[in-house]
């Protein structure tokens, strides 16, 4: 088993050396398997707060008074821009 653990480790180790996922802007939001970069409306990374701040607007209001907003929520990473 540890054997095997240390195979796996050196493959994922092998795979970064080889990409070029860690260049460019360190403070992006990035697929580490494609090397893609997200755009810059891109926040899933920051879905809990997303989340958090959707909850907090809805406490004590009644159905009637709540209006979920385009901008308050999740973008995903589905618009991807090439590194560069």
């Amino acid at each position: 088993m540890q054997q095997r653990d240390c195979k796996d480790t050196q493959i994922v180790i092998d795979f970064f050396e080889q990409s070029s996922s860690f260049e460019g802007d360190p403070l992006s939001l990035r697929n580490l398997a494609t090397g893609m970069t997200a755009a810059e409306n891109v926040n899933a990374d920051k879905a809990v707060e997303v989340r958090k701040k959707i909850l907090n607007d809805m406490v004590e209001k009644s159905q009637k008074e709540l209006s979920l907003k385009r901008k308050d929520k999740a973008v995903l990473m589905t618009v991807k821009q090439e590194m560069g």
